[in-house]
């Protein structure tokens, strides 16, 4: 991963301006040509408004580099200026390009900064730099004490030599501390003060200012009787000994400022010019003391009670306006509060850093007992932020866990980091990160004020950043938020990054992004655009590789080349069906394989209980766009069968979804949706259904009508898609004689017995016949047969037999008669001449035992006959019983001329109907036209209109019974009147 600049300006609000960048000039020489992703943050300070952080760029985990920005007004940066720093500058000493050596401990203070080097590389420094505010002799040179220094100043005491390694040093309120290791033992021996002395900081005795360094002993003594761990200074001063000599301190001392009893000792004094020694308000701290610090108003003392090395209690001292202490009450002058949550634990874990602002104070504890901080803890003033939110403010009972501030902002719960070192300034916090894990600070985060350009960010704002925001990082970029949207198979990534660089656009895209598990094996994305926001720097990926049945656990993610580490996040993945293929079509059905093979070799099917091998199979017929569903449980033949399809259909599978828990189906198999075309069904012919139209016999022709099953309509609905009309069918005889007959018209009879096919009745006719001859047909076929043995012949279980007529019977449509009294409103009867009947001899049909009736051969009366009127409707006529009237002989020789009565029924009242022809059967075709329409008009119905009658008659008369109640009431009110008028006036006098 290449670095092209160290702490660059990361990321800012939107809403409040935009990203920017900037290049630095790197003339160290321990750096080559440019930084890599190897650079640390050994060290970071933030003083009032005032900060920096120790840089290692060459991996020997050593620093090199010293950046600083913030309020410049003395000096303090150290770039020749005195002009604000809004982003960070390297800084190096008057007219050098490095340090000459290595960076050990940088310190800044309200208006001077500081730098010990390490010059003979044997890892404890032996050379300070000061730069800044010189008006107190703190950076004792030859300059007027006036002068503010502008560029890193070695600062040497008279002698020449500090005689010993530097162990620690502070920058106070214009004073200066410095620890030397005199027998080089790797612990503190000696302290020097000089500088301002008002309050008695320099512990001396007096509060003269010091010009030169004075070593500082406790009252009366010429040692301290131990090694001195750790000092600190501001406008009093912190001294912690160990006295047993285990490496931890178990006394501490205090001198300087004691307004309100910050020094933490037995006085009341307002100063202390000597160093005193802290004593616990039980009298023992029971414990190692591990850190202490100060400010203006409060002191801190960090407290080890269970020897393990690690910080467990917080003692504070001093002012509590804001509750800074974290305890209720009145109380504004304390001494030794114990800091701690309401819980009275800090969650099991141990305290990494304390810190100390403007009235308030912050703490980061190791929650998970690696080592490294995880959680953020404050408490006191928040008027801007500064405790990383904006709903808090000092509290009564103790501080808050603030880590969700960053849960909401830069880090997820996805997302690995720990917090290195916290520090303070006047009204602004900061939080050096360590994002990739390796015990190195990257990246700086910071929330509150931001006037003096605190945050490094290029930005000199007046408002307030009450959420941590990502200010400086040594990575290009960073991410803000990440997390994962799993559903126990399909595992996605929504990430958001801080891209200050605008590396990303729409040509030049984050896609190489790789999750990598705990057996390193790194895992494919494929970015999905439609579901990232470019623009926002919003982005996701859908994972590949992931089997069913598996547990991963993911350690890193790797964006364009950049390893970020995670949580350990684990997923256990649900079996898993990859895709699926469809096989096995049929009329009505189709076979689905399910592909089961990106699970892993322990994968049994049959482990997982009926819900959960439960299937569901969305799909559509796409022919008459209607969807449905089937369910399935699935078996170790990972095969479904969709059933109760329509024949030659097109169907499409919309979607499969499985793994059935909590009454919903968690998973979808993806894949695109897929289409298939269910088989032809079969037409069969049913053989026995055959049956002759009686009135339909010519001499050279009849009709006849079949079942016939399966038939499917084609798109037109003038013809079936797997039998063509056309072509019509075959009648074979006794004989082993083909017929075709010719197709005539067909009506539904109800569903076919394959779904999406109907059951037709068809009629056809058979003609090219000879006279007065009889035809036994013994089956039929769609084709035309080979032979008598053809499979496709359906034979009949009877003998169809028909015999043609010797002569046709004819209708006399001038004849036609309508008998005028018998129309009604839904019927009328009339009367029609039929010739060339042939009358069957002997027919009688008794009826009633009473009447007989006449039978023909060639007209059966039940069927009766057709009228067609103007508009192609056909109507059919019903013969009368008992209306036959012999005539006389036929025309042709052995028939008879008869006359019939028929009735037709089913009509509609008050209608006119205009018939102009008549037939035998319902075909067009076989209609005689008359000469002329026949009118009939069928009688109204008058219901209705008695009806409207009855109600107009029955508002009329409510309209009158109102008209006399009004007149009645008038009539009423007007003799009322009178009377009143005859009560007021007895002499007979009216109005």
């Amino acid at each position: 991963m290449k670095k092209n600049f160290i702490f660059s300006i990361l990321l800012f609000l939107i809403t409040s301006f935009s990203f920017k960048s900037f290049d630095l000039i790197f003339d160290n020489k321990n750096i080559i040509e440019s930084l890599d992703q190897n650079v640390k943050v050994l060290d970071y300070e933030m003083a009032d408004s005032t900060a920096g952080v120790i840089v290692d760029t060459d991996s020997d985990y050593l620093g090199d580099t010293l950046y600083m920005w913030g309020l410049n007004s003395r000096g303090q940066i150290g770039d020749g200026t005195t002009t604000l720093a809004t982003d960070p500058k390297m800084i190096t000493p008057t007219d050098q390009t490095d340090w000459g050596g290595n960076l050990i401990q940088f310190e800044s203070s309200l208006y001077n900064s500081g730098v010990t080097v390490d010059t003979d590389y044997d890892g404890y420094a032996d050379t300070i730099y000061i730069w800044g505010d010189n008006q107190y002799h703190q950076i004792f040179n030859d300059e007027s004490e006036s002068k503010t220094i502008l560029f890193p100043t070695l600062v040497l005491p008279s002698s020449g030599s500090w005689n010993g390694n530097i162990i620690d040093f502070f920058l106070g309120d214009s004073y200066v501390g410095i620890l030397l290791d005199t027998d080089y033992d790797g612990f503190g021996d000696d302290l020097y003060t000089w500088g301002n002395n008002n309050n008695g900081e320099l512990g001396n005795g007096t509060t003269q200012t010091a010009s030169e360094p004075v070593e500082i002993f406790p009252s009366g003594q010429t040692s301290w009787n131990g090694n001195i761990t750790d000092i600190y200074g501001y406008n009093s001063t912190f001294l912690l000994l160990d006295t047993d000599y285990d490496g931890y301190a178990d006394t501490g001392y205090s001198w300087g400022n004691n307004s309100n009893y910050k020094l933490g000792i037995n006085s009341t004094s307002s100063s202390v010019t000597t160093p005193t020694e802290i004593v616990s308000n039980g009298g023992t701290w029971n414990g190692n003391i591990l850190d202490v610090s100060s400010n203006s108003d409060n002191s801190m003392l960090l407290l080890d009670t269970n020897f393990d090395g690690y910080g467990d209690e917080v003692y504070l001292s001093g002012t509590n306006y804001e509750f800074q202490l974290g305890i209720g009450g009145n109380e504004n002058y304390v001494k030794h509060s114990i800091f701690y949550p309401a819980s009275h634990t800090w969650g099991n874990g141990y305290i990494i850093d304390v810190s100390m602002g403007k009235n308030y104070s912050v703490i980061i504890v190791d929650t998970d007992l690696d080592g490294y901080a995880d959680a953020f803890y404050g408490d006191g003033y928040n008027s801007h932020g500064q405790l990383g939110t904006s709903n808090y403010a000092g509290s009564r009972k103790g501080p808050r866990k603030l880590t969700k501030t960053f849960d909401r902002n830069d880090f997820s719960s996805y997302y690995k980091y720990n917090f290195m070192q916290i520090e303070t300034g006047t009204n602004s916090t900061g939080i050096l990160v360590d994002t990739d894990l390796d015990g190195y600070g990257d990246t700086l985060y910071m929330s509150g004020a931001n006037v003096n350009s605190d945050f490094g960010n290029s930005i000199i704002s007046s408002g307030d950043y009450k959420t941590p925001i990502a200010t400086n990082s040594t990575y290009d970029f960073l991410i803000q938020d990440l997390y994962f949207d799993f559903d126990g198979v399909l595992l996605s990534i929504d990430l958001k990054l801080n891209d200050y660089q605008n590396i990303f656009n729409e040509e030049t895209l984050p896609t190489n992004v790789l999750l990598i598990d705990d057996n390193n094996i790194s895992h494919q994305t494929i970015f999905e655009e439609d579901l990232s926001n470019i623009t926002d720097d919003q982005y996701h990926y859908k994972v590949e590789d992931i089997e069913g049945v598996q547990t991963y656990i993911f350690k890193n993610i790797s964006i364009n080349d950049n390893i970020f580490n995670l949580n350990d996040e684990q997923f256990s993945t649900d079996y898993l069906i990859s895709d699926y293929q469809i096989s096995n079509i049929s009329e009505q059905s189709a076979t689905i394989n399910l592909n089961f093979e990106n699970n892993s070799e322990e994968f049994d099917l049959l482990n997982y209980t009926s819900s959960e091998r439960k299937i569901k199979v969305n799909y559509t017929d796409l022919d008459q766009n209607i969807s449905n569903s089937q369910e399935f449980v699935i078996d170790d033949s990972y095969e479904i069968t969709l059933i109760n399809l329509n024949a030659e259909s097109n169907y499409q599978i919309d979607s499969i979804q499985y793994f059935y828990q909590d009454e919903n189906y968690k998973h979808t198999i993806d894949q695109e949706k897929t289409q298939f075309q269910t088989s032809s069904a079969i037409p069969l012919i049913e053989s026995d259904s055959i049956k002759s139209i009686d009135n339909s016999i010519t001499t050279n022709s009849f009709q006849y009508t079949i079942l016939i099953d399966n038939l499917k309509l084609n798109q037109t609905k003038d013809n079936f898609t797997q039998y063509d009309i056309n072509n019509g069918i075959w009648l074979i005889d006794e004989n082993n004689e083909n017929y075709n007959s010719t197709y005539i018209n067909a009506k539904i009879i109800n569903s076919g017995s394959i779904n999406g096919t109907g059951k037709y009745q068809l009629t056809f006719k058979q003609d090219q016949l000879i006279e007065n001859t009889t035809y036994n047909f013994i089956g039929i076929s769609f084709d035309e047969p080979s032979s008598s043995s053809d499979p496709n012949i359906v034979f009949f279980s009877n003998v169809f037999s028909i015999t043609t007529a010797s002569a046709n019977k004819e209708i006399i449509p001038s004849t036609f008669s309508i008998i005028e009294d018998s129309i009604t409103k839904t019927s009328f009867q009339y009367t029609i001449e039929i010739d060339n009947l042939f009358l069957i001899e002997d027919s009688l049909l008794i009826k009633n035992n009473l009447e007989a009736e006449i039978n023909f051969s060639n007209f059966n009366l039940d069927e009766g006959i057709y009228l067609i009127d103007d508009n192609g409707n056909i109507y059919n006529s019903f013969y009368v019983n008992d209306s036959s009237l012999y005539l006389g002989e036929g025309k042709d020789e052995g028939t008879s001329n008869y006359q019939f009565t028929f009735e037709q029924n089913n009509l509609e009242a008050g209608r006119t109907y205009n018939f102009v022809g008549i037939g035998f059967t319902d075909l067009e075709e076989d209609f005689i036209n008359f000469d002329s329409s026949i009118a009939i008009n069928t009688v109204p119905n008058n219901t209705q209109m008695i009806v409207i009658i009855i109600i107009i008659i029955i508002l009329i008369i409510i309209l009158l019974l109102i008209f006399i109640l009004l007149f009645v009431d008038l009539k009423m009110k007007k003799n009322t009147k009178k009377m009143n008028n005859k009560l007021n006036n007895p002499n007979g006098l009216e109005d």
